[in-house]
């Protein structure tokens, strides 16, 4: 939806010089109808307003849903319907957002009215460490990754997280936050006396 490119924070725009494709942007092939700007500036107003009563409930993306209940409020829509059918104690919203055919907006409002109805609770650290174990998330990098992060998040803190965090960044290039766990790692060694394990992970944070 248009309103959405409202709540981009940054983007890549790539300019050409001349003339567009008439065909590009030909509105009746398209199926497209016009909006007035105006009516577009106060719907993209309102959601910016309804996007922070969202984030109050759905704070993180990296979050796993799970049905704290059997059924929803009667009076649910679609949309609601449509992301419940999709919360599995397994999915991330994040997940649930690719997945289901809802704009980010919707899909995020839905399982906020989820929330909200208490039909669906998020994992608390605990809950998201234990399932870092299952073969699910052990096989993917990249999903036990975002479960370790957002466990750290919520106030999850030990050597093993930090450590498997630590390969883990530096296996994927991604150097600044492999740094930032050599570096904490290294403290943690070095208040416990393992002076050689604390050189070692802080001489990992200057490569």
């Amino acid at each position: 939806e248009i309103c959405e490119l409202f709540s981009w924070k940054d983007c890549h725009s790539e300019f050409i010089e001349g003339e567009p494709d008439s065909m590009l942007f030909d509105i009746e092939i398209m199926d497209i109808d016009a909006m007035d700007v105006g009516v577009l500036l106060l719907e993209s107003a309102r959601r910016t307003d309804e996007w922070k009563v969202i984030l109050e409930s759905l704070p993180s993306k990296k979050d796993i849903p799970y049905r704290a209940g059997n059924s929803i409020p009667k009076e649910s829509g679609n949309e609601v319907e449509a992301v419940w059918a999709q919360v599995d104690g397994f999915k991330s919203v994040e997940d649930i957002l690719a997945v289901v055919r809802l704009s980010p907006f919707a899909a995020m409002s839905g399982l906020s009215e989820l929330v909200k109805s208490k039909s669906i609770q998020l994992k608390n650290a605990g809950e998201l460490l234990q399932l870092a174990k299952l073969d699910v998330f052990r096989e993917d990098i990249t999903r036990r990754t975002n479960l370790y992060e957002r466990a750290l998040e919520l106030g999850a803190k030990n050597q093993e997280i930090t450590t498997w965090l630590a390969h883990s960044y530096e296996s994927m290039g991604v150097k600044d936050k492999a740094a930032r766990q050599y570096y904490e790692l290294g403290y943690h060694h070095l208040n416990a006396g393992k002076y050689e394990e604390a050189a070692y992970a802080f001489s990992k944070v200057t490569q």
